[in-house]
């Protein structure tokens, strides 16, 4: 509770309108014996709780029962998150070293394709020497200049 010097004047003031001058001492007397009363109870209240509650719960705070409780919480989730962030990371890393991988796979067959293409075009002379694939009977054989030889087809 956060009371500045204004507000202790404008109190003493309404205290000594309401009660007078003789009696506002006393008074803040029994105000003082009250409020260290009161937070005896609190400390003894929160002692109390704090050993009923058993080892675990040495820093629980009455005055903040939802601070404590996802400080508890927190303790029991940062682990399983850092371990969740790990793995994570490791998939990330692996999934790169596969991109990785199926880029020079490709980059591979690229360069096959290339090579293929390049060498029926350097062996054709463009009267078509390529084996073609052709249904025959239900089956499929390569026909023309470029198939293997089949004894049956003759």
């Amino acid at each position: 509770m956060n009371v500045n010097a204004a507000e202790i004047v404008l109190l003493i003031i309404v205290g000594i309108l309401l009660f007078g001058p003789d009696k506002l001492p006393d008074l803040a007397r029994k105000a003082a014996r009250v409020v260290v009363y009161v937070r005896g109870i609190a400390n003894n209240a929160q002692a109390s709780i704090q050993n009923e509650l058993g080892p675990g719960f040495e820093d629980f705070d009455i005055r903040d029962p939802k601070g404590f409780i996802r400080k508890k919480i927190n303790e029991q989730i940062d682990p399983i998150t850092a371990d969740v962030k790990t793995e994570l990371e490791a998939t990330k890393a692996t999934f790169a070293d596969t991109t990785e991988d199926l880029r020079s796979v490709k980059d591979d067959l690229a360069h096959a394709n290339a090579d293929v293409r390049g060498s029926i075009t350097a062996s054709s002379d463009g009267a078509g020497s390529l084996a073609v694939p052709t249904t025959v009977a239900g089956a499929t054989v390569l026909t023309g200049a470029g198939a293997p030889f089949d004894p049956d087809a003759t």
